[in-house]
């Protein structure tokens, strides 16, 4: 629907349907990565856990992979091309597609994902986005790490 109104040059109705879109699935990743965090709490837990415990369900199927991953690029490609930059927006997409690939173990694009939010997020004044970011990069890291 917001493609609708960005091809009718109708700017603000479609930034605001996209960063909607874009809050749900940041929120929805951040509970999936806080439950989990909460049940492992250290990088050995993590490491002993992830072969002793298998989770029972996984936290979006492959239909949802794939709508988040489509619908949260294309709002990534919309925010790097627009002519008024918004680094706030553009950050919290990409901390939300380093969170979906960080959920799906595609660890090199989540660290792609991550260090792409990190950077944009350093232009912002308030520094609570980046230390969220840091977080997430930190858990891909450790996670790299023992999956090797």
């Amino acid at each position: 629907m917001a493609n609708v109104f960005f091809h009718q040059n109708k700017m603000d109705i479609a930034d605001s349907l996209y960063t909607e879109v874009t809050d749900i699935w940041h929120a929805y990743f951040s509970r999936l990565i806080q439950v989990q965090s909460q049940t492992l709490t250290s990088p050995a837990e993590i490491n002993i856990l992830s072969e002793e415990v298998e989770i029972s369900e996984e936290p979006l199927n492959e239909a949802q992979q794939a709508e988040a991953s489509q619908v949260l690029n294309a709002i990534l490609d919309i925010r790097e091309q627009a002519p008024r930059q918004q680094p706030a927006k553009t950050a919290s997409v990409a901390h939300a597609l380093a969170m979906l690939h960080y959920l799906i173990l595609d660890l090199p694009k989540a660290h792609e994902f991550v260090v792409k939010a990190f950077l944009i997020s350093q232009q912002l004044p308030d520094q609570e986005a980046s230390e969220v970011i840091h977080h997430l990069f930190k858990l891909i890291k450790s996670k790299s790490f023992s999956t090797k």
